[in-house]
């Protein structure tokens, strides 16, 4: 364009103008032709496009959850129900809350045990609920059906008795196999369990302890988590002078780390909820066993700075993998 119109310069000025504005208009012709065309077909494009998102999103809704899907999805639905149940108690939202996340009868085994912790808790503090609830519930499954049955009876009152009992008289079968499969497996009471401190299953408790004392507020979950951080005084001390060649089974290494979670877990409920730090300084202060606590609190700090946090879940340093810890 530019050298034809430097070609031009030589003519008389009128028809120099005359032959700009003639490109001009050609010019503009041009991208008006190229403006339509690129709209139709940006228009095509977002047809396409919403076409394969909308079979995309039909295919996504179809499609059946991972397990770990289902626990990133519903472990937050969980906790954020859970958290500080006690303190603002929502029993007429526990039945819908079952009956509209059918994730909980099909996810991980650990999600469908933490959430009976929750249920087995509240129902242990108000077993005069429990009949209402399980009328309102409105079970997808046997597994559902199972896990809730089996929570109810857990919670060990006068009132999951009677309504168990009451169940065996219906006759309906699905209800009668679902009660059977979970009166058949033992009781369980974590107030009462022991622990290898196992990075795999014994943090695992923790967490149970921790739902229960969200669902019922009461300090026993709270004491039983403090007594398993508190058996073994010394441990800080030893591990940061302590040399091991091979931590991943090194049992004192995981021992120390699995308490240094806890702690960790603990410290960090207790900057966010000021009655949950008092009640636990008024439980230490009452067993003068465990006055060494903020000397294992302090211990867990420097032996934090020696190690970090690695993906696999171990904690540790270079120092640590060559053996220097």
């Amino acid at each position: 364009m530019l050298k034809y119109l430097r070609d031009q310069e030589k003519k008389p000025s009128w028809q120099y103008l005359e032959i700009l504005n003639s490109k001009g208009r050609q010019m503009k012709n041009t991208y008006l032709q190229k403006t339509k065309k690129n709209f139709k077909h940006l228009f095509l494009l977002l047809c396409c496009g919403c076409f394969f998102a909308t079979v995309a999103s039909a295919t996504e809704a179809e499609r059946q959850l991972t397990p770990k899907e289902v626990e990133l999805q519903l472990t937050p639905k969980i906790k954020e129900f859970a958290r500080g149940y006690y303190k603002n108690p929502k029993h007429d939202q526990i039945p819908t809350f079952i009956s509209e996340n059918p994730e909980i009868s099909s996810s991980t085994l650990y999600i469908a045990e933490y959430f009976a912790s929750f249920i087995t808790a509240v129902a242990k503090k108000n077993p005069e609920k429990i009949d209402s609830w399980m009328k309102q519930i409105k079970f997808k499954n046997s597994l559902e059906r199972t896990l809730i049955y089996r929570a109810i009876r857990d919670s060990n009152t006068k009132e999951a008795t009677e309504y168990l009992n009451k169940l065996k008289t219906g006759g309906d079968k699905e209800i009668l196999d679902a009660l059977e499969l979970a009166t058949a497996s033992p009781k369980r009471d974590i107030l009462k369990q022991e622990i290898s401190y196992d990075l795999g299953e014994d943090l695992g408790i923790v967490d149970h302890l921790w739902i229960s004392y969200d669902a019922s507020g009461n300090g026993e979950y709270l004491v039983k988590i403090l007594e398993y951080v508190t058996q073994d005084p010394t441990i800080f001390s030893r591990l940061l002078h302590k040399k091991t060649e091979d931590p991943k089974n090194d049992k004192e290494f995981h021992k120390g780390l699995w308490i240094d979670i806890v702690i960790g877990s603990i410290e960090s409920r207790r900057r966010k909820d000021k009655d949950l730090s008092e009640k636990i300084d008024e439980i230490i202060k009452s067993k003068p066993e465990w006055s060494f606590y903020p000397y294992l609190l302090l211990n867990s700090h420097l032996t934090w700075k020696k190690m970090i946090y690695r993906r696999d879940g171990y904690r540790a340093s270079t120092d640590i993998e060559n053996g220097e810890l």
